[in-house]
């Protein structure tokens, strides 16, 4: 059983007031569940012939009226080894569900191992495989392949300090008379959801056979992952995890079809920095020319940008027919713009 670690405050903790339930003080000794022997932190705490089980044990019973008087009053540290969060009872569910020290299953099948969800890609480096993306897969057959009898793989990636997990099944499926391949996939990320807004990168899966066909995964749609939900085991009919969903193949959403007359494909996946510069592409050409910006860019009295080569050949401006300054003022944000694009797409 997971246990606290959190020292019974003191006085000149430098904590908030509040009555306090950690390990080693009287009331943590009072306030376990008879089931699992964890803190009765997690609602619906319910009562019966004096004895309490916490909502791990039984989330549909019904709350003990006067147990939730008393806990809306407490602050309660969180039952993971090493983490020293301290929460109110409203708060303590949501946090253990996504607490980076939580206890975790692996998501291969074969692996019995359990570990703290921050030791992920170290455990999938020592144990598995952690690929330093891109991924290029062999050459693999569809012959023996079904939609009851699938490939399925999984794989690992870290790009820049975040590590993504590629959930994939593959099989072949006959469409009037011809046989076409079925790649279901989906990108789920480790990264804590803080560091999320800064990934900005897209995850490109490829399918290489007779045609080429890709699919790219913007960051916005990568997925948290949840290890109760998302395993290989899972994606079967049947998953031997007592504490997993079974949630089948429904949590691949993502599907590239393609086309093979020998039945042999391979793959690859790619993670990379979102292009920036493409998406502003026709804010970064001169409006005369139609050329690329390059440095000096300057600019007309009310705002006009343009190129070096185009300033130098008229006395006005083209769109808004005001005289062009003898002085040329230079457009330095929108200099400096471009060169993050720039420099980013090219990391």
């Amino acid at each position: 059983m997971l246990q606290h670690t959190a020292k019974v405050p003191q006085e000149d903790s430098g904590r908030e007031k509040g009555v306090y339930v950690t390990e080693g003080n009287l009331l943590y000794s009072k306030l376990q569940c008879v089931q699992c022997g964890k803190c009765l932190s997690v609602k619906p705490v319910s009562e019966k012939d004096g004895r309490f089980t916490c909502g791990r044990c039984c989330p549909g019973a019904k709350q003990c009226p006067l147990y939730a008087a008393v806990a809306e009053h407490l602050k309660f540290t969180c039952i993971f080894r090493n983490c020293e969060a301290e929460l109110t009872w409203e708060d303590v569910r949501s946090h253990e569900e996504k607490c980076l020290y939580r206890d975790v299953s692996c998501p291969f099948p074969e692996c019995i191992d359990r570990y703290q969800f921050i030791s992920y890609q170290s455990h999938f480096k020592d144990c598995h495989s952690l690929n330093e993306e891109p991924y290029f897969s062999d050459t693999l057959s569809l012959e023996r392949s079904s939609s009851s009898t699938p490939h399925k793989e999984l794989h690992c990636l870290v790009y820049r300090g975040h590590t993504f997990l590629v959930f994939m099944k593959i099989y072949k499926q006959l469409c009037c008379g011809k046989v076409k391949g079925i790649c279901q996939f989906n990108v789920f990320s480790l990264s804590s959801v803080e560091d999320r807004p800064n990934l900005n990168c897209e995850i490109k899966v490829t399918m290489n056979s007779d045609a080429t066909v890709t699919k790219t995964i913007n960051a916005d749609d990568v997925k948290d992952f949840i290890d109760t939900m998302h395993c290989l085991s899972c994606l079967s009919e049947f998953c031997g995890k007592p504490d997993h969903t079974n949630s089948g193949d429904s949590f691949l959403n993502n599907e590239l079809e393609f086309s093979t007359k020998n039945l042999l494909f391979s793959y690859e996946i790619h993670v990379y920095k979102k292009n920036y510069l493409k998406a502003i592409l026709p804010k970064v050409e001169c409006p005369i020319c139609n050329n690329d910006f390059n440095e000096p860019i300057y600019l007309c009295p009310t705002g006009h940008s343009l190129c070096i080569q185009c300033y130098s050949n008229v006395t006005e401006c083209p769109f808004c027919r005001q005289q062009l300054p003898r002085e040329p003022i230079r457009n330095f944000a929108f200099e400096e713009l471009i060169r993050e694009c720039r420099d980013s797409n090219s990391n």
